[in-house]
């Protein structure tokens, strides 16, 4: 284990997403702050358990196909000018909601050539804007809200719902401020009555894993939430 916190602390911080607004257009999207429930996800991949009481216990979602952005059969491949294993992590986050929300077979690189073709991805600078997500949503008719406080996030999370977060810090990243852009993405899925969630880390298998979804949600890119996009964005079929 040493030797891997040790390795992920040296990983140059061009891994990572960087993003600057001026690099990307202001199309005015507008954030979306939840209030209300949301409704629990209807699909045979996604389990509700309870207590005797019908207590919620734990709610599960299966069947989501790990993509990593090294991946040799698209981590050299040039999206703009930076390639797939570098700038990687949103479309690989992208390719895997997309896959299990809608029963595709996409990879990082179709994902990434969308993002850069929209023009939210690697377009001046190296990374993806957040507002890439709710025009992602808009292409594949998803349910979308983004903003997400931390009861936002708890509740999209026992309702089965897949959420995007950008975040920064050890283990995810090597910097943390409150005033930089240095984000990663990651995938986060399920939840039990113990506080935990799943990570999927498309660059490091190490953080794909449980965390305790509270500690988590202290790690979003809090400056993100300042530039009308936020940094937890929850999706449904």
């Amino acid at each position: 284990m040493t030797v891997l916190l040790l390795f992920l602390a040296a990983v140059p911080s061009i891994l990572y997403e960087r993003w600057e607004s001026a690099y990307f257009p202001d199309d005015n999207i507008m954030s979306v702050i939840f209030h209300n429930p949301i409704e629990p996800v209807e699909e045979n991949w996604v389990t509700y358990r309870y207590d005797r009481e019908d207590n919620w216990k734990s709610t599960d979602v299966s069947g989501i196909e790990y993509l990593g952005q090294t991946d040799p059969r698209w981590s050299s491949l040039m999206i703009g000018d930076y390639t797939a294993g570098h700038s990687g992590c949103s479309p690989s986050v992208g390719a895997m909601l997309v896959n299990r929300l809608r029963d595709l077979d996409l990879t990082p690189y179709d994902i990434g050539m969308k993002f850069y073709e929209w023009k939210y991805m690697n377009v001046g600078r190296e990374g993806t804007s957040p507002k890439v997500w709710k025009r992602l949503a808009q292409e594949y008719d998803l349910r979308y809200v983004n903003h997400l406080s931390e009861e936002g996030l708890i509740q999209a999370l026992q309702s089965g719902w897949i959420v995007v977060m950008s975040v920064q810090g050890p283990p995810f990243t090597r910097v943390s401020t409150a005033d930089n852009w240095i984000s990663h993405t990651i995938l986060v899925y399920g939840l039990n009555d113990g506080g935990y969630t799943n990570v999927i880390d498309s660059y490091s298998l190490y953080n794909t894993r449980a965390f305790n979804v509270s500690e988590l949600y202290e790690m979003r890119v809090k400056l993100f939430e300042a530039s009308n996009t936020g940094a937890v964005h929850a999706f449904a079929p």
